[in-house]
């Protein structure tokens, strides 16, 4: 149904840095943001239905918000425009 999703350890090394991100309260800046998730739903490898990348197997609205997230066709990078969130939250 949903395809070929990358395996377990990749998965987890990934997961791994984003609840870094989350932790540290590290997120790109909304630009950024927007320009990720504008990539991601103009690509094949999405399934728009619950966007998530068959790729590499991660929800897209939470991976292209952190930092240490990246495409894994390159399609952009990590870190890009990288802010901390607000000290006031």
């Amino acid at each position: 149904m949903f395809g070929k999703v990358p395996r377990v350890p990749k998965q987890a090394t990934e997961l791994k840095n984003a609840g870094k991100d989350i932790i540290k309260r590290r997120r790109v800046s909304k630009e950024e943001f927007v320009r990720r998730l504008e990539v991601c739903r103009d690509c094949e490898y999405l399934l728009k239905a619950v966007n998530v990348c068959r790729q590499c197997g991660c929800f897209t609205k939470v991976k292209a918000a952190l930092p240490s997230g990246d495409c894994p066709l390159g399609r952009w990078s990590l870190g890009e425009s990288s802010v901390d969130a607000p000290k006031n939250e």
